[in-house]
């Protein structure tokens, strides 16, 4: 789960501006946050939904500008669009020995910029499959991957934000199919195809000559959800690899609203943090 403080835009071209944050700190970027805003920007009337046409939700996040864009049909949202910042893959084929029952197995590792550093792995190097019952495993990996390359830095901005954990299950003329699950901060598991990871592999797929403008990517979550994603666009990259605008295509829900109450008399105000 993440959460969101709601900010004024940067200038009139946004609608609003958003501060994710999650059980560690903050993050740069969300992708199924953003997905989840454009429904609720629409639910709290701050955008009007058309009755058959597409609107967009301008959103500043702390990596850049994205957009939500949202298909209606007779008013309602029928799914929303991610178009996220410029993204390309940073790095291939990094060395990484991971310990795991008693042995020690070599694995490579891609490094992926979509708003923040993602590392992707193959859990067919692990013989693992993206399933519930191995969410510890793959906390305990990502884990290892993150202190093994706790000194890289992007810019000397971006760590390692977490590692995308994919499973590959066919390859089309049309349509790549993976399975995925991404752990982020200090083993904080994603339920969700994950916005982010999934512009991710989109990078990785584009510099790997495997992912084009005319084929897409459909990503499924430890649950069994299901992200759509593409290039929406070619971009000047900044690095060797290619470099794309991606979309990725979701739904949300709308399932509670709570209120928080802030008292400067509380003697931990304004929070506290145990590790």
């Amino acid at each position: 789960m993440y959460g969101g403080f709601i900010t004024p835009p940067n200038d009139d071209r946004a609608q609003f501006g958003v501060m994710f944050w999650h059980k560690d700190g903050f993050s740069t970027a969300c992708g199924h946050g953003t997905i989840a805003l454009g429904y609720w920007a629409i639910a709290q009337g701050l955008v009007q939904a058309p009755e058959n046409d597409s609107v967009d939700i301008v959103i500043d996040v702390p990596s850049g500008r994205v957009t939500a864009r949202a298909a209606c049909e007779g008013g309602k949202v029928k799914h929303m669009d991610f178009v996220n910042v410029t993204s390309f893959q940073v790095a291939e084929s990094l060395p990484a020995t991971i310990a795991l029952d008693g042995q020690k197995i070599p694995v490579k590792v891609d490094l992926a910029f979509n708003g923040a550093v993602l590392a992707c792995v193959d859990v067919a190097d692990f013989r693992l499959q993206v399933e519930p019952r191995n969410c510890q495993v793959f906390i305990d990996i990502q884990r290892q991957i993150k202190h093994q390359y706790a000194e890289f830095s992007y810019t000397d901005r971006y760590d390692i934000a977490g590692v995308c954990f994919f499973e590959n299950v066919s390859d089309s003329d049309e349509r790549i199919t993976q399975k995925n699950v991404v752990v982020l901060a200090d083993g904080l598991i994603d339920r969700s195809p994950c916005g982010s990871g999934t512009a991710a592999r989109v990078a990785v797929l584009l510099a790997q000559g495997r992912l084009n403008t005319s084929k897409t990517l459909r990503h499924y979550s430890i649950l069994g959800t299901v992200f759509d994603a593409g290039i929406s666009s070619l971009a000047t990259s900044p690095v060797d690899y290619p470099a794309c605008v991606p979309w990725v295509r979701g739904t949300a829900r709308l399932v509670g609203k709570m209120n928080f109450y802030i008292d400067p008399n509380d003697p931990i105000y304004p929070g506290f943090l145990l590790r």
